[in-house]
């Protein structure tokens, strides 16, 4: 099992490839392309982290709006995925809604919290969303170091969890 995390994909909102400059043709164009490549990389036994703002709210408005895919379509794909609310992150839904979520693996504490803002400075490395492709990594208002793991950032594509501690454990070594 590998456990994957990724944040604003933002499926079914055409409005985003304009707004972040993504280089789709159109909604269909850029929600198959990552649902591709999440095909290409995870397996059933995987787990994904979705660190916010998943999807547009598939209702009928978006629907009619975008010709976008059903919320069925976009979560057929494999692995286990584990949703962390973000702003755009609404709708019907039965699923808890996690605002954030600590994960211990490879001898290190993640924090996965969409907004930076929200990650206190408590040694954990926090991997957060919703800045887009505004930067990879910062220190918020409290000195917290925060990693984007956004689509934007990386290809849109999820990125292996285990990527990202040999990342760290590098930096760590030449603070």
């Amino acid at each position: 099992m590998r456990i994957f995390v990724t944040a604003d994909e933002h499926y079914n909102h055409k409005n985003i490839i304009e707004y972040c400059g993504r280089p789709f043709q159109g909604v269909e164009d850029m929600n198959k392309c990552m649902h591709d490549k999440m095909y290409m990389l995870v397996a059933p036994d995987d787990v994904v982290y979705h660190v916010g703002d998943f999807a547009m709210y598939a209702g009928e408005y978006e629907r009619a709006s975008c010709g976008a895919w059903d919320m069925h379509r976009l979560l057929d794909m494999p692995g286990r995925h584990i949703f962390i609310m973000g702003n755009h992150d609404r709708g019907r839904s039965r699923e808890p809604r996690l605002k954030e979520a600590i994960l211990d693996a490879f001898g290190m504490q993640f924090r996965l919290v969409h907004h930076p803002e929200e990650a206190p400075k408590d040694g954990r490395y926090n991997l957060t969303g919703h800045v887009h492709g505004a930067w990879l990594e910062y220190r918020n208002e409290h000195g917290a170091l925060c990693y984007n793991v956004g689509v934007d950032m990386h290809r849109f594509e999820p990125v292996m969890l285990e990527t990202l501690a040999k990342y760290f454990r590098k930096l760590k070594e030449k603070a």
